[in-house]
């Protein structure tokens, strides 16, 4: 690490930074002592792809604190690391997924928007514990993005202090952006209870094509009573009728579909 900090030349730091991040005998509990002192020196270097290698080396080497760090300062110093590749990067931590889901959490208000995002979408993929530390998520004054994914997280891992605040969304949805109330639609499919059914149902009539989309999504992955499908084709209600149509069409080519079952995309 020494010999890398003294090449002058980026190229000459990024191909040694590379050849250590690729050797993975090392772990956080035998790591070579001050190897990731080192790779903070390497976090605010000019060249993108010495960042990069530098943090693929924390991924491996660095405890939770480390990571916490890293990404704080590379936050703080508006230092472009693309977020997708951070929330990868975050993913394939060997270290203990919870105490560093926390540690970012706790500290959410002070990363900027891109690694606001990046946080919430490592923490679905790996930290299904930490969802009452998020329900302010949902509530404070965080952006349209913020608070979509954090519904897609209680999508995934549906707590019961979430309900209220997901159905005041779709409930009361001129209050907020029609985005949010169409997650929020989607997002109810993990809460099955009878008083979400019925505003689901209501909800089908909404004159957002994605509002109505996701509810009858939600409805059909619920599940419906065949009187409950005769109730809503035999309304006068050209919407809801058709937008159920729809979503029990998909639903069935899906099961239907080789691959079906396998992790896809959301419409929101």
């Amino acid at each position: 690490m020494k010999h890398v900090q003294g090449h002058t030349k980026s190229a000459s730091r990024v191909y040694s930074l590379k050849l250590f991040a690729d050797m993975t005998a090392y772990t956080w509990r035998n790591r070579p002592g001050r190897i990731v002192e080192y790779q903070f020196a390497f976090l605010t270097d000019p060249s993108v792809y010495c960042r990069t290698y530098a943090m693929d080396v924390l991924y491996a080497l660095g405890t939770a604190n480390d990571l916490h760090r890293a990404v704080m300062l590379l936050s703080d110093k508006q230092l472009f690391y693309h977020p997708k590749v951070l929330m990868e990067g975050l993913m394939s931590f060997r270290g203990d997924h919870r105490v560093l889901a926390l540690l970012l959490v706790r500290d959410f208000d002070n990363l900027s928007e891109d690694y606001r995002i990046a946080v919430l979408e490592y923490c679905r993929h790996r930290a299904p514990t930490v969802g009452p530390f998020l329900i302010d998520f949902l509530t404070g004054g965080y952006s349209v993005d913020v608070k979509c994914t954090t519904l897609r997280y209680f999508r995934k891992y549906p707590i019961p202090e979430a309900k209220p605040i997901i159905v005041d969304f779709l409930e009361h949805d001129k209050k907020c952006a029609w985005e949010i109330a169409a997650t929020a639609a989607k997002t109810l499919s993990a809460y099955p209870e009878p008083d979400v059914k019925e505003l689901l149902k209501r909800r089908l009539s909404h004159p957002n094509w994605y509002i109505r989309r996701n509810s009858a999504e939600s409805l059909v992955s619920i599940g419906l009573f065949v009187s409950e499908q005769a109730e809503i084709m035999n309304r006068n209600d050209r919407f809801a009728r058709e937008i159920l149509e729809y979503s029990l069409l998909v639903a069935e080519k899906t099961k239907l579909r080789p691959g079906a079952g396998l992790p896809g995309g959301d419409i929101l």
